[in-house]
């Protein structure tokens, strides 16, 4: 067996007995001539030995839909590009560095799931549930999260550039230093999230709640805020150059101070009847 060697995905074919609550089991699945958890066990082979033994975990393009991993399953480094995971249980696995490029997530559930240095690029997690999942320095550029529960998930350093996160639930999210150019967070729930070094340039924040959210030296140049609720939301430090559609009562409702810059450039604190 060659060290580090790939597992080709075939197609799937499913055994007509279902799992738990509809979901299918990694033996109900059969990719080719194995069944999942076979290439699972030899994954985690792989992994124990540093490529010495085993083989990695290649399912490119599979259908995996309803597919029940055991929380605490080992898909580090994994290739799952294109693969369709639709209302997969992801709970809990550890996917750490592994390949999602452009795979249907929609409606999974990946609750804690640890999804460090994950690429996610143009992946669809439409109202899938990741509360407290990692997604530390994970790549999500163009990923769609439309819906999506991410509730105290933790997204420091994660690039978001123009992912759609519209109406996403990311309540007390830690999002320290993300990318988010250009991204969509239009009517998200940001309440309490950790925005502190963002970059939110040219984002849409229109009707999206970030009360009491740290955007401390985040950069919002000419980001969207009409109707945004920055009620007690940090700005000391923030870069709102250009920030379109903001009124004084939401810049009094935050916290500014000497070194927020306004919209119009201006050095703050914003008070009543300052141009800005």
């Amino acid at each position: 067996m060659n060290p580090g060697g790939l597992i080709a995905a075939a197609a799937r074919s499913i055994s007509s007995t279902m799992g738990t609550k509809g979901l299918l089991s990694p033996a109900q699945i059969t990719l080719g001539d194995r069944n999942l958890q076979e290439i699972l066990d030899e994954h985690e082979r792989w992994l124990a030995s540093s490529g010495q033994q085993g083989q990695r975990a290649d399912v490119r393009g599979a259908n995996l839909s309803g597919a029940d991993l055991l929380a605490g399953a080992k898909l580090s480094g994994a290739n799952l590009e294109e693969a369709v995971l639709m209302e997969a249980n992801l709970s809990e696995v550890k996917l750490t560095g592994a390949t999602l490029s452009r795979a249907n997530l929609v409606e999974a559930r990946i609750c804690g799931a640890d999804l460090a240095n994950a690429d996610l690029t143009g992946a669809n997690l439409l109202r899938a549930d990741m509360t407290g999942a990692s997604l530390v320095e994970a790549g999500c550029a163009g990923a769609s999260l439309r819906f999506a529960r991410l509730a105290g998930a933790k997204m420091s350093r994660a690039d978001l550039t123009e992912a759609r996160l519209n109406q996403a639930d990311l309540h007390n999210a830690d999002l320290f230093k993300a990318r988010l150019t250009r991204a969509s967070l239009a009517a998200a729930n940001l309440r309490g999230a950790d925005l502190s070094g963002a970059d939110l340039t040219s984002c849409n924040l229109g009707k999206a709640v970030l009360a009491s959210a740290n955007l401390s030296g985040a950069v919002l140049l000419d980001a969207i805020l009409e109707g945004a609720d920055l009620t007690h939301a940090n700005l000391s430090g923030a870069n709102l150059s250009g920030a379109r559609g903001l009124t004084s009562k939401q810049l009094l409702s935050a916290v500014t101070n000497a070194k927020t810059i306004l919209p119009n450039r201006a050095p703050g604190p914003y008070s009543a009847g300052l141009a800005f």
